[in-house]
C-alpha cells in the first residue's frame, strides 16, 4: 500500500489561448501562466510522527498536496501553446480526491503594477481545470445515489444558436462518499457542469444541463450516462429531450403571393381590413410593423404596430 501512496498518475494538460478571449492589439505579446493549486483533502490532519511532516506537539500536521501541476509557471509566446504535466499524489489510501486547479493567465509585459497605469491594465484570464482521482487499489465502494427529476429532462422549445438550463441534483444517501462523472455529447448539443465531482456522505450536489440546438429539429431520447465511482456498471443514465426552433410568422388570411387588399375607398374615407397572424413556433416572438415613411400616417396605417405573441397564439392587426 506505501507503494500505492507514492504512485504517480501523470496526465496532460493542453492550454492553448484562444484569440477570440485576448484584445486583438495585444496578440503579440507573451503570456505568463501561473498554476495555484489547493492544500491536500487531508492537510491538517494528525499523524503520528513522521520527519517529513510538520512538528505539532508530539503529533505531525500534513500539508502535502494531492495533486501537482509541473511547471507551475511558465510563459506562452505568441501563437504558440504550453504543455502542462498534472501529477496525482494520493495522501490517503482508499479514498476519492476531487480538487479544482486553477491557473492565471496575464501579459508578461504586466506582470507588476510597476509597469503599467491603470488606464492600460488588463485584468488576468482565469483557466480551471478539475482534477478527479482515487487511491483504491481493488474494488470500490458500491454508491446509493439517488437523480431528482426520475432521471428525465425536458427542455422547452430553443430558438436555434441560444441555449437553455435545466438543473439536476444528485443525492448521495449512503455514509460513505461518492465519484461521479458525466459522458459528453458527440455533436456538442447538451452539456453539463460540472461534469464530474465527490459528493460527500449524506450530501447532494446541484448540476447544470445545458441545451444548444444547432438545427431545427427534435432532440429526443439523447441518453446521457452518469458513472459511478470509476466503474461502467454503476451508470445512471439521464434522459434528455429538447427542441430547436426557428422564429416563424405567418399571415393567414392574405393571397398566396402574401398581398393583402382593401377594397375601393373614396377620398376622405377610409377603410380597413383584419389581418391574421399566427406563431406556430413552441416560443413566444414579439413582432414589430415598419410602414414606409411616405404611406405611415396619411395613406396607410395599421395597430397595434408591435406586440408579442407566445406560442401557437394568433393576433388581429387592424390595417387602414
Amino acid at each position: 500500500m506505501q507503494l500505492q501512496l507514492q504512485l504517480q498518475l501523470q496526465l496532460q494538460l493542453q492550454l492553448q489561448l484562444q484569440h477570440d478571449a485576448i484584445p486583438f492589439l495585444k496578440l503579440t505579446q507573451n503570456h505568463s501562466v501561473n498554476w495555484f493549486i489547493p492544500d491536500g483533502m487531508h492537510a491538517g490532519e494528525v499523524h503520528e510522527k513522521d520527519p517529513s511532516s510538520r512538528e505539532i506537539g508530539h503529533y505531525k500536521a500534513n500539508n502535502d498536496k494531492d495533486f501537482e501541476v509541473r511547471p507551475p509557471t511558465a510563459d506562452i509566446l505568441p501563437g504558440m501553446s504550453a504543455t502542462f504535466q498534472v501529477y496525482f499524489k494520493p495522501s490517503a489510501n482508499n479514498f476519492y480526491f476531487c480538487q479544482e486547479l486553477e491557473a492565471l493567465v496575464f501579459f508578461k509585459s504586466q506582470r507588476s503594477f510597476r509597469l503599467v497605469n491603470d488606464s492600460t491594465l488588463q485584468p488576468p484570464w482565469n483557466v480551471t481545470l478539475k482534477a478527479i482521482g482515487h487511491s483504491f487499489g481493488m474494488e470500490q465502494f458500491l454508491p446509493k445515489i439517488a437523480i431528482s427529476k426520475n432521471s428525465k429532462l425536458t427542455f422547452p422549445s430553443t430558438f436555434v444558436g441560444d441555449c437553455c438550463y435545466q438543473t439536476l441534483k444528485i443525492t448521495n444517501m449512503g455514509n460513505l462518499p461518492a465519484q461521479f462523472s458525466f459522458g459528453k455529447d458527440k455533436n456538442d448539443v447538451y452539456s453539463v457542469k460540472p461534469s464530474g465531482g465527490l459528493i460527500p456522505a449524506n450530501d447532494f450536489q446541484l448540476v447544470t444541463v445545458k441545451f444548444a440546438p444547432k438545427k431545427e429539429r427534435t432532440y429526443n431520447n439523447f441518453k446521457l450516462p452518469c458513472i459511478l465511482n470509476n466503474t461502467d456498471s454503476m451508470t445512471e443514465v439521464v434522459n434528455l429531450c429538447g427542441e430547436g426552433t426557428v422564429p416563424k410568422l405567418v399571415c393567414e388570411n392574405v393571397t398566396k403571393s402574401g398581398s393583402l387588399y382593401l377594397k375601393p375607398t373614396c377620398v376622405g374615407l377610409t377603410s380597413e381590413r383584419k389581418l391574421v397572424i399566427h406563431n406556430p413556433t413552441r416560443v413566444p416572438l414579439i413582432y414589430s410593423i415598419q410602414i414606409p415613411a411616405k404611406l405611415q400616417g396619411t395613406i396607410l396605417d395599421c395597430s397595434p404596430k408591435f406586440g408579442k405573441i407566445m406560442g401557437n397564439e394568433r393576433c388581429t392587426i387592424t390595417v387602414r
